[in-house]
This record gives structure tokens, sequence and C-alpha cells, in this order.
């Protein structure tokens, strides 16, 4: 019998761990195809019990494989979760109710059959995505991708040139934006928003920031400054109303600086617990009164007291998240019966986004990539699982096994960027790994241009430095 600890023996403990999840996941999805209930409430209830155990079950397998919950690949199977799953466990568990969950007993939406189709199809694609993520963190020999080395103080310069040449861009854009929710609503920015290309140079100044914050790990005092000038600015670019997205960014500036430099004590995750409600009840105050018609600062303030001391904030953002289950609800609404499936073209055509958006061509094609512009669905945004069955139909499942495979790749490479400080590899996947991230509520059209221009801007910069100074090994 092979010896813990030998080759042979984590080949065995990785194909047991395999066998498990397997094996419980088909329990689950058998339980969840054929359990009963009376009314849709008890059926928000009873499968709110079947996705919460999928999803602790995810983790556990995941854990027991060696894998990292505080990774991509973790955060992004969470995301997936909340996202899909969130509202219905506000519904199913706690009988919470707000408008932002009108659809879910709304008799224009609550087609008993398609709702179920839409919860099972995401029920069964949340568990091909475990698969796929713990098929990459499987223990096997992996090429590693490697960059040029570069000194912190190269790293320092690259992040500083990268936040000046397009902080501009991301000021003007978020400024815009900012004008016009607050003077009008927060589809009002949509309606007037800056050109595509404009967001796109605009985010890059967070990837330089983000460089600028890691250049600091010896000098904790100026990369903790650089961190929180970072939250502060993403928590005042969410009266915008894209507050999911920013919510991203925040993550990602804590988990960079939590690998870094800033150690988890008792009295920090006391801190961050309390700030994390705070912010929770910041958030909601945004959504509770972007739509007023009389908007002040009074009405801001009542409606935060009312957050901390009457609402269920928790469950107010939870609910909110978790409305991307709609999304899906719409595909498996609109596909086939008024829409014809996609075949891959969706993912095709996402490609286009690298190319600057110029022209109704150009538009026609971004429309038809960008999925739910075709439901004609105004404030709902994209779904990771829906649009795999907008293309694939119910064989949208292995599509979501793809993804998952790119998803734990992207993940170990940026792990394995992080262990060797490996400083130019961490600066071209940050724009990968913020889309990546806001992927589970987006389209795939969303990750390509940020990519592609983000790996030539940092190849351009970094090219550039290389010629000012030596590389400087540490």
């Amino acid at each position: 019998m092979p010896k813990k600890g030998t080759l042979q023996g984590k080949h065995r403990e990785t194909v047991l761990i395999f066998l498990s999840y397997v094996l419980c996941s088909a329990l689950l999805i058998l339980g969840k195809n054929n359990f009963t209930f009376r009314t849709i409430e008890s059926y928000y209830r009873i499968f709110s019990y079947f996705s919460l155990a999928l999803f602790v079950m995810q983790i556990v397998h995941i854990k027991w494989l060696g894998g990292k919950a505080l990774s991509l690949a973790g955060l992004f199977l969470l995301l997936t979760n909340l996202y899909h799953f969130g509202a219905i466990w506000c519904v199913g568990l706690f009988n919470y109710r707000d408008f932002a969950m009108g659809f879910f007993f709304s008799p224009q939406y609550n087609n008993l059959l398609i709702l179920r189709h839409a919860a099972s199809f995401s029920f069964d694609g949340s568990a091909v995505i475990g698969l796929g993520l713990l098929w990459t963190m499987r223990n096997v020999p992996r090429r590693t991708v490697r960059c040029p080395i570069v000194s912190t103080e190269q790293l320092w310069s690259l992040g500083k040139w990268m936040f000046i040449i397009t902080f501009p861009f991301r000021l003007f854009a978020d400024a815009k934006g900012l004008y016009y929710s607050i003077l009008g609503n927060y589809l009002d920015y949509y309606k007037n928003a800056v050109g595509g290309y404009v967001q796109a140079i605009g985010e890059f100044s967070i990837c330089g920031a983000l460089l600028m914050m890691i250049a600091c790990r010896k000098k904790k005092n100026i990369g903790i400054t650089i961190y929180l000038l970072s939250i502060f600015y993403c928590f005042i670019c969410m009266f915008i109303g894209n507050r999911g997205h920013w919510l991203i960014y925040i993550i990602l500036f804590t988990y960079l600086a939590a690998r870094y430099f800033i150690k988890f004590r008792a009295k920090q995750v006391i801190a961050i617990v309390l700030t994390s409600f705070l912010c929770i009840c910041f958030l909601n105050t945004i959504r509770e009164t972007r739509e007023a018609t009389d908007r002040n600062m009074h009405t801001f303030t009542e409606e935060f007291a009312s957050q901390l001391t009457e609402k269920n904030a928790v469950l107010g953002i939870v609910s909110e998240l978790g409305n991307t289950f709609y999304t899906a609800y719409l595909s498996m609404q609109k596909v086939p019966q008024a829409i014809p499936y996609a075949y891959g073209s969706s993912y095709l055509k996402g490609f286009i986004s690298v190319l600057p958006n110029w022209g109704e061509s150009y538009q026609k094609i971004y429309d038809e990539a960008y999925f739910v512009k075709l439901y004609h669905v105004g404030g709902i945004g994209g779904s990771v699982i829906g649009e795999a069955y907008h293309n694939f139909g119910d064989y949208g499942l292995i599509m979501l096994f793809l993804i998952s495979l790119l998803v734990g790749r992207v993940s170990l490479l940026f792990d394995d960027a992080i262990k060797r400080r490996d400083y130019l590899l961490i600066a071209y996947l940050v724009p990968l790994f913020t889309k990546i991230l806001w992927w589970p509520r987006d389209s795939f059209a969303s990750i390509p241009r940020p990519f592609v221009w983000g790996f030539l801007f940092v190849w351009g910069m970094s090219s550039l430095l290389e010629t000012r100074a030596p590389k400087k090994k540490e």
C-alpha cells in the first residue's frame, strides 16, 4: 500500500478526492432534481439548503486537495454561487424581500417551469465549475511562466508611470459619471458615459496603484497609505451606481495587501468585520437613495442610520448581488424560444472588443457578443452561467468546465507569481484577474480588451524603463 507523502500516495489521495467530489455532487444533484414542494416559497427554501450544501462541499474539497479558498479560483467560485443563489437564499431562508427581488414573485416572470430550469442549470453549472477548479489544483508537475526579473525600484517606476499616464482618463470618466449620477440617476451615467477606450485606458491606473503598493512591501506605512487611498477612491466612485465593479477592485487591493504586508490577527479581524458591516450599510444606502427624487445629505444620513439600526444590511447586499440569477432565468426564457442558440459565436465575437468601438457595424457585433443586450431588458448585468446556456443550451455545462480550467490556470499563475515575487507577471495578470472576478455577472466580451491592451501597455512601459535603468536582482 502506498505511503502517505510519496508521489504514488499523493496520486491516490487526489483520485479519492475527485471521486468524493463527483459522488457528493451527484447525490446533491439527484436530491435537487427530485425533491417535492407545495409552494414557491417552499421551493426556494429547499433549494437554498441544497445550494448551500454544494458550496460548503466545494470549499471542503478544495481545502482537502491543498488549494486556497482565498485565491482567484476560490473567489471566482464564491462569487459565482453568491451572484446566482444569493437572492434565493434571502427568500428561502430568511423570507427577505425587497424591491430588487420583485421578479421572484411577479406573475410576469414567475414561470415555475423556467425558474426551476434556471435554478437547476445554475446548480449543475456551479458543480461543474468546482470540478474544473479542482482539476487544475491536482498535484502534478506544472510548467511555470516566468518573466524577466525586476527590482522593487523598477516596479515602483513602472507602477508610478502607469498611474500618472492613465489616471487622468480614469478621473475624467469617473467625474463625468458622478456628475450625471448626482444630477439625475445612475442610469444617466450609462446614457452619457465616455467612450469604452477611455475607460479601458483609465483602468490601467488601478494596475499602477497596485504595483506601487506591492513595491512598498518593505515600507509598510507607504503601502498602507496607498491601499487606504485606493479603497477610499473606490467607495467614492460607488456613487456612480456600478458598485459591484468597484467592489472587485477593493477585493483585489485587500487580497494583495494581505499577501504582502498586512497580517490579520484577532484585533484586525474584528476591525475588518465592523468595517465591512459599515461598508455594507453604506452600499445599501447608495442603492436606496440613488433613485430618490429628493436626494440630499439629510436623506442620505437618515437612510444610513436606518441601515445601521433597523434594516438587515447584510441580507440587503446579498439579495442585490444575487439578482444575477435573473439573467440566467432570462437566458432560458428567451433561448431558443425567441433567440436562437449562439453556438459559441458570442465568445468569438467578444474578441472584437480588442478594437476601439468605431461605427455601427462594431456596435452590432459587440451587442451580439454581450448577449444580454439581445434580451432588451434594462438594468441587468451578464452571467457566466447564462452566457454558457445562451450559446449551447444544456450542453453549456461543457463550456463552464472549460472556463473553470482557464480560471484555475490563471489563479495558479497569479499565486505562483506572488510566491516568487515575479512582479512583471503580476502586472500582466492584474487586468485579467479583475475581469475574471467580474465574469460571474458579466460577459466574456468584457475580458479581451483590458487583457490585450493591458499586456501591451505593461510590455511597452517595462521595455521603456528597462532601457533607462539596469536590471537589479533583489
